[in-house]
């Protein structure tokens, strides 16, 4: 019985995560955060104000973070990975927080570093870095995360939900014999 429950748990979890991570009681502190972080930065490097939701640099560009920055798809698809596993409930949402705080500083880190790329080097330079980080450079952060917490914290050779599955279904022919 104690294994179903780490079942519901995690799954129950995972559905309200999911919720959650698309909804704007998530995306909407974060973004402020993002923003108010974000504006504190570019204060050391150059003039910026903050005008209602977007910071305005030397008078002339105007930044905006908008869901896409925030990534909500990859918090999504790291509570996904993490909460599909057959790691114990505790210590499966204590890794979970560690990647989602992991994740959420290195994306942070991307968007300031995108931010000064812009200030010091123009649109040119930053929408040439912002494509490698759109396309590539963050799915592979993203991945290095979810397997570092995964194979410094759980050992066994198990597949997500796929392991489940095949252990309620051998739960549920144990109860029939």
């Amino acid at each position: 019985m104690k294994k179903e429950y780490d079942i519901f748990l995690r799954y129950s979890s995972l559905f309200a995560l999911l919720y959650f991570f698309i909804s704007t009681y998530f995306l909407v502190p974060i973004t402020h955060i993002f923003l108010l972080i974000s504006y504190w930065f570019l204060k050391l490097i150059t003039k910026v104000q903050y005008i209602g939701g977007e910071l305005l640099v030397n008078s002339e560009v105007k930044f905006l973070i908008i869901d896409a920055c925030i990534a909500p798809s990859a918090y999504v698809f790291i509570s996904i990975i993490f909460l599909t596993l057959p790691i114990p409930f505790i210590k499966n949402i204590s890794l979970l927080l560690k990647a989602l705080l992991a994740f959420t500083i290195i994306n942070l880190l991307r968007i300031l570093f995108l931010m000064w790329v812009h200030v010091q080097f123009g649109i040119e330079v930053f929408n040439k870095f912002h494509y490698i980080f759109y396309e590539g450079v963050s799915g592979i952060l993203m991945a290095a995360i979810i397997i570092y917490y995964l194979k410094n914290n759980h050992t066994k050779k198990t597949y997500p939900l796929f392991t489940d599955v095949k252990d309620l279904v051998k739960e549920i022919r144990k109860g029939k014999q």
